[in-house]
């Protein structure tokens, strides 16, 4: 999508150009220290945008879509708002999709305590959102409402995926990074029409912050044994809101995040380390290597020998 960014006096005009699925980078900055590395990848049915800022101070800029389009928002450190639009104001780790008009969106950007920010997002033509979702009442709804959610790993995942794409060329790649984009999409519907329909649950910002706790420790501690009774006491919350919440900010449950790291680190040894299949079935805490191997390929949809060959 076209569109057109102000800084002060410098006026950007992004997006135009035919050359779709191709790269594009362009580096933003001013005279009080801000800089902005930005990159835009134009498809035929969407757009990428991403981008890391460093800034001594909050930074002001302005940008006008020349299409109106659905526009996914990815807050990945730091914060901003958005003049006259309370509900795109946006904190770290938070997520956003809404309906992008024709019209100037003021925004200023903070940086996190290391004074750096980054954020990722994708615009997608109305007629193809609509064409993807129009029979998904509650997802239009969370677009109207302008409803935010935190970022799970799954997401986090797929966002790396788009951003690291460089196995495939010309229209294969296209379609590669269309079929992120969706998939991306899907999970936010899931995830947006999970909280809408789940009126019985909710998370204070305590509770955040102790599940966001918990998932650091086992991004860390992933090969320890554990429970959820340890985990809960180990963050002050009960086991109930611990199992519920944990899903509900992160898209899957404690137990399968802890095997999502143990499996992703044991791909890495089997491509890295010379050790056995039985001993990185070992170090993953499976005592069978049969029960490793039946994990490792439910969890990649091939088997680990496969990598060894």
């Amino acid at each position: 999508m076209k569109y057109e960014m102000r800084m002060g006096q410098q006026v950007y005009l992004v997006g135009d150009c035919t050359d779709s699925g191709v790269l594009q980078k362009s580096e933003q900055s001013d005279q009080d220290g801000f800089k902005m590395d930005l990159h835009n990848i134009f498809l035929d049915k969407g757009h990428l945008k991403w981008g890391k800022y460093q800034s001594p101070k909050p930074k002001s800029y302005t940008v006008v879509p020349l299409v109106d389009s659905v526009v996914s928002h990815f807050c990945l450190s730091g914060s901003c708002l958005t003049e006259d639009h309370q509900k795109l104001n946006m904190n770290q780790g938070q997520f956003v999709v809404f309906k992008e008009q024709r019209q100037e969106y003021h925004h200023e950007v903070f940086t996190n305590a290391k004074g750096k920010g980054a954020f990722f997002e994708i615009s997608i033509a109305m007629e193809y959102f609509e064409s993807w979702f129009g029979t998904e009442v509650s997802f239009l709804d969370a677009v109207d409402l302008q409803k935010k959610a935190f970022i799970n790993p799954k997401m986090l995942s797929l966002l790396t995926e788009l951003v690291g794409c460089n196995e495939y060329k010309g229209a294969l790649r296209k379609l590669y990074l269309e079929s992120k984009m969706v998939e991306l999409l899907l999970l936010q519907s899931q995830l947006l029409q999970a909280e809408k329909t789940d009126g019985t649950f909710k998370l204070y910002p305590g509770d955040r912050e102790a599940l966001f706790f918990i998932k650091d420790h086992l991004d860390i501690h992933f090969m320890e044994n554990c429970s959820i009774l340890s985990l809960a006491q180990m963050a002050g919350i009960n086991q109930t809101k611990l199992k519920c919440g944990f899903k509900a900010l992160f898209g899957e449950t404690v137990f399968g995040y802890i095997t999502g790291l143990r499996m992703k680190a044991a791909r890495q040894l089997l491509l890295e380390s010379p050790l056995q299949i039985g001993e990185i079935a070992f170090f993953s805490g499976y005592k069978h290597t049969q029960h490793f191997t039946a994990a490792f390929k439910k969890y990649f949809g091939y088997l680990p020998g496969s990598l060894r060959r």
